[in-house]
C-alpha cells in the first residue's frame, strides 16, 4: 500500500521538485538580517506535494536556526499558542535570561486577554499573578526587549505545515501570530496552506479593528512573497502512475494481455489524477480489492470501475444499480432498427439524467469511459459500433459489458458469479482430464451458468487442444441430461443448441480433421444430443460424405429401436427425434411408425406440432413440420373416424382434432 508520506530526500525525488527547492534556499541564505520578519507563502492544493518541499528546503538551508511547527498536532487555541513559543524557545540558542522574557511575553498574551482569531483567550488567573507590578506591563515593552534580542540572532527559519488542516479559528490564530504576535526580526516564516481554504476560513475577519474582506487582500498584505507550488509535469506523473500500478500488478500476477497501461491513463485515467496522493488513492483501492477478486476480470475494466468509485461516486452506485440498460450490445439487433430505437432511447434518457448536473467534476472524461466500458454506451453518445475487434477482446477477458459478469465489478462475494478463474478451471480440465471435466461443468450448472460458460468459451478456443475437444463433447453427449435437463432442441435458442454451436465454433476454429471428430462422436452413447449434433453438423462440412453417413446410419438405428421398444407416452422429445428420424432414414419409415399408433397416442403425437400465435392470440398448427414425417391425408380419415366415433375424449384431445380438421383443407 502507498502512503501519503512526504519525501525528505532528493533521492527520493520523482517529480524535479529539488531545483526549487534548492533555489529557495539559496535566496533564504543570501537574504540579509533586518529589523522585520519576513513571510513566504507556499501554497497549493491538498496532495500537491508542500510537506516533501518543505523538506527539500530544511535540507537544504545552511547557516540558520530551523524551528519546524506543526500546528495540527494540538487540539485547541491555548495549546497551539503555546506551544508556538515553547518550540521556538526551546530550539533557538537562548540563554535562560531570554527565555524567561519569553515565558513573561506569553504569560502576558494571556493576561491581557488577546484576541486571536474570532475568540479572545481569557485571563488565567494563576499565570496572571506570576507577573508582579513592578515587572513592565505592557505587552509592547516585552515584545521590542524580545526584538533586540532577535536583532543580534543570526536569521531563524520557521516552517508551519498544514495550516489547511485546521479549523478556521485555528488558521486565523496563525495568522495573527505571524503578522503581529511573533513578527520578530530575522525570522523567515514559511507558511505552506492551500489558498482556497485559508480564504474560506479568514473571509471577513475583523483583526485589531482593521477588516480584511475579500480574505486574498489580507493574504497579500501578510505574504511578502508568494510562492506556488510547481505544477507537476504531465510526463512525470504518468512516470509515477506506471511505476505504482505496475506494482500492484505484479502483487497479483496480473495478466497484462491486450492491455495497454499507456493507453489506460492517457485515455480515460489521467483526467482523474491532479497529484501524487490521487495515484496513491487509486493504486491503494485497486490493490486492496484485487486480493478478493484476484483475476475474476479483466484489469482494464476493473481500473477504470475502481477510478469511478473513487472520483466519481454517484456515478459508480448509477452504473451499478442498471446492469440491463447498459450490458450487451447493439450489434445482435443490426437487424430490428426498431428494438435498437427502443432500446437507445431507455438507455439516452438514463445517461441525460445522468450527467444533468453542473456540479459534476470530470464529466467528459466519465463519459469517455462508460464508453469504453459499455457498447451501448459508446453507440450512443458515438452513434458507432464498437469494433468486432475490440468486443472480441472484451467477451474473451470476462468484461463488464457482458451480463454474466457485471456484478463481479461491484463486489468481492463472487462465488455464484462466473469467473475467469472458473474458466480456466473448464479449459484446464477438458485438455486433462474427462473427468475433471465433467465434475466442473456440473459444479457450474448447480448455480444456472452452465449457458454463461458455453457462451464465453466461444472466446477461448485456441486454448483448447485436440483432446479438449473430444472431452468436451464426450461430456455433453453423455451428461446432457443432468446439464440441458429437459431442454428441447432448438435450432436458434435452446441451450443444447448453443452447446453443438460451441463444439462446431471449436472443431471449425481448430481445425480438427474429420477423421477425429468422427472418433469422438462415434465413441460417445447414443442418446438424444448425440442425434441432435449430428442433426446439426450435416452439411457443414466438417465430416465427410462417408462418414457422416455412418453416423446417420448409427443414430438411424438407434432412434428406429427406441421408437420401437419405448411406450409412446415415455418418449422424450417425440417431435424431435421424429424429425431426426426421418432424416436419417426416410419418409416410409416414420410415416409407418405413425399410422400404427392407437387413436390416443395419435392425437397426442398431432398435440406437439400445435403452437400459439402470440401475434393472433390463438393456436396453430404445423402443417409443413407434420407433412415432413406422415401423410396428411391419413391423419385426417382417421381424425374424421374419431369425430363420429362413440368414445370419450377429454377437451384437450378434441380440441386438437378440430383444429386439425378446421385447418386441413387449406394445405
Amino acid at each position: 500500500m502507498y502512503n501519503d508520506s512526504p519525501i525528505k530526500y532528493e533521492r527520493q525525488d520523482k517529480l524535479n521538485r529539488t531545483k526549487f527547492a534548492q533555489s529557495v534556499s539559496k535566496s533564504i541564505i543570501k537574504t540579509r538580517k533586518g529589523n522585520n520578519s519576513i513571510v513566504i507563502g507556499l501554497m497549493g492544493g491538498w496532495g500537491t506535494g508542500k510537506s516533501s518541499i518543505l523538506n527539500l528546503i530544511e535540507n537544504s538551508i545552511t547557516d540558520v536556526n530551523i524551528v519546524r511547527f506543526n500546528p495540527w498536532n494540538y487540539y485547541s487555541q491555548q495549546t497551539l499558542f503555546t506551544s508556538f513559543f515553547d518550540e521556538l524557545t526551546n530550539t533557538l540558542p537562548l540563554n535562560n535570561q531570554i527565555k524567561t522574557k519569553f515565558h513573561k511575553y506569553k504569560n502576558k498574551i494571556y493576561a491581557t486577554g488577546i484576541s486571536l482569531g474570532s475568540s479572545v483567550v481569557p485571563q488565567v488567573g494563576a499565570m496572571a499573578n506570576i507577573i508582579s507590578d513592578s515587572e513592565p506591563n505592557t505587552l509592547n515593552k516585552i515584545k521590542e526587549e524580545l526584538n533586540v534580542v532577535f536583532k543580534k540572532q543570526k536569521k531563524t527559519v520557521v516552517i508551519i505545515d498544514d495550516i489547511d488542516r485546521l479549523n478556521p479559528d485555528e488558521v486565523k490564530q496563525i495568522f495573527q501570530l505571524v503578522k503581529s504576535l511573533a513578527d520578530f526580526p530575522n525570522l523567515i516564516y514559511i507558511l505552506a496552506f492551500d489558498k482556497n481554504y485559508v480564504n474560506y476560513a479568514l473571509k471577513d475577519w475583523n483583526m485589531d479593528g482593521e477588516r480584511y474582506s475579500p480574505s486574498e487582500d489580507f493574504i497579500d498584505k501578510i505574504i511578502q512573497v508568494p510562492l506556488t507550488i510547481p505544477k507537476i509535469d504531465g510526463n512525470d506523473l504518468f512516470s509515477i502512475f506506471k511505476l505504482k500500478f505496475n506494482k500492484v500488478l505484479n502483487n497479483h500476477d496480473v495478466d497484462v494481455k491486450d492491455f495497454n497501461i499507456e493507453k489506460l491513463y492517457l485515455m480515460w485515467l489521467s483526467p482523474f489524477f491532479k497529484t501524487i496522493r490521487d495515484i496513491n488513492r487509486f493504486c491503494n483501492a485497486l490493490d486492496f480489492y484485487l486480493y478478493s477478486v484476484d483475476k475474476e476480470m479483466w484489469i482494464h475494466d476493473f481500473a477504470l470501475v475502481t477510478a469511478l468509485q473513487i472520483f466519481a461516486k454517484d456515478i459508480y452506485e448509477e452504473i451499478k444499480q442498471n446492469e440491463d440498460l447498459l450490458t450487451g450490445d447493439f450489434e445482435a439487433f443490426k437487424g430490428d432498427i426498431d428494438l435498437i430505437n427502443i432500446e437507445k432511447g431507455n438507455l439516452d434518457n438514463f445517461l441525460k439524467i445522468l450527467f444533468d448536473n453542473d456540479n459534476l467534476s470530470h464529466k467528459n472524461t466519465i463519459k469517455q469511459v462508460l464508453a469504453n466500458l459499455f457498447p451501448k454506451v459508446n453507440y450512443v453518445f458515438n452513434m458507432s459500433y464498437t469494433p468486432n475487434s475490440e468486443l472480441t477482446i472484451k467477451k474473451e477477458h470476462c468484461g463488464i459489458m457482458q451480463k454474466e459478469y457485471f456484478d463481479l465489478y461491484f463486489t468481492f462475494d463472487n462465488t455464484n458469479s462466473l469467473s475467469k478463474s472458473r474458466i480456466d478451471s473448464v479449459i484446464y480440465a477438458a485438455n486433462k482430464d474427462v473427468g475433471d471435466l465433467k465434475n466442473n461443468l456440473l459444479s457450474i450448472n448447480k448455480i444456472d451458468l452452465i449457458d454463461s460458460l458455453i457462451n464465453q468459451l466461444h472466446y477461448h478456443f485456441y486454448r483448447f487442444d485436440d483432446n479438449g475437444i473430444k472431452n468436451l463433447i464426450k461430456v455433453f453427449v453423455e451428461s446432457y441430461k443432468e446439464l440441458f435437463p429437459d431442454e428441447p432442441f432448438n435450432p436458434y435458442y435452446s441451450k443444447i443448441s448453443r452447446a453443438i454451436n460451441l463444439i462446431y465454433h471449436l472443431v471449425k476454429e481448430r481445425k480438427f480433421i474429420d477423421e477425429q471428430l468422427f472418433e469422438a462422436i462415434n465413441g460417445c452413447e447414443n442418446n438424444y444430443f448425440k442425434t441432435c449434433l449430428i442433426s446439426d453438423l450435416e452439411g457443414t462440412g466438417l465430416l465427410n460424405d462417408e462418414l457422416m453417413l455412418k453416423l446417420k446410419k448409427d443414430v438411424s438405428k438407434f432412434l428406429s429401436d427406441y421408437f420401437e421398444k419405448t411406450n409412446f407416452s415415455n418418449i422424450e422429445h417425440v417431435r424431435s427425434n421424429m424429425g431426426f428420424w426421418r432424416n436419417f432414414s426416410d419418409f416410409e419409415v416414420t410415416n409407418e411408425y405413425i399410422n400404427n399408433l392407437n387413436d390416443e397416442d395419435l392425437i397426442s403425437f398431432v398435440s406437439e406440432y400445435v403452437e400459439r400465435d402470440v401475434f393472433k392470440e390463438k393456436y396453430e398448427l404445423k402443417y409443413d413440420n407434420l407433412s415432413y414425417v406422415v401423410d396428411l391425408s391419413s391423419i385426417k380419415e382417421r381424425f374424421l373416424k374419431i369425430k363420429k366415433s362413440d368414445e370419450k375424449y377429454d377437451d384437450e384431445q378434441v380440441n386438437v382434432v378440430a383444429l386439425f380438421l378446421e385447418e386441413y383443407h387449406d394445405n
